[in-house]
């Protein structure tokens, strides 16, 4: 609804980002054809299918990964870096050693290592959304 009422005001292009469930939703307006750009830290609620399914698409996608996510799996990151070798549109996944699951909203700012890594992903994310909108 809401990128419906922004075509009205005449708004072409949308990024999406998104961050553990929100990726499934930046992942579900790709699907849709909403957005041009997509992006994403710790994502969760996506499956092997998933990836196979946006490397069909034409929309340049960054996942901020880390070391230990139960829902980004090593088998998860691993697949997509697989899926995505190669994909034309733009792939990129930063990985941050020594980061957890939720390190992009929620991590412990007095430990240097997340710190590191939600400035990182932040900062990866802008550069992604500027190079390609």
């Amino acid at each position: 609804a809401v990128i419906d009422a922004l075509k009205e005001k005449g708004v072409k292009e949308f990024a999406a980002v998104g961050y553990c469930y929100g990726v499934r939703l930046v992942f579900d307006l790709a699907f849709a054809g909403q957005i041009k750009v997509a992006g994403g830290s710790h994502p969760s609620l996506l499956e092997l299918a998933d990836f196979d399914r946006f490397a069909t698409l034409d929309v340049p996608l960054i996942l901020n990964s880390c070391e230990t996510d139960p829902q980004y799996t090593k088998e998860k990151q691993e697949y997509s870096d697989k899926v995505f070798a190669g994909y034309k549109a733009g792939f990129s996944r930063p990985y941050f050693p020594g980061a957890t699951h939720g390190f992009a909203v929620r991590g412990d700012l007095s430990d240097p290592r997340v710190k590191e890594a939600k400035e990182g992903a932040f900062k990866n994310t802008v550069e992604w959304f500027i190079k390609y909108v």
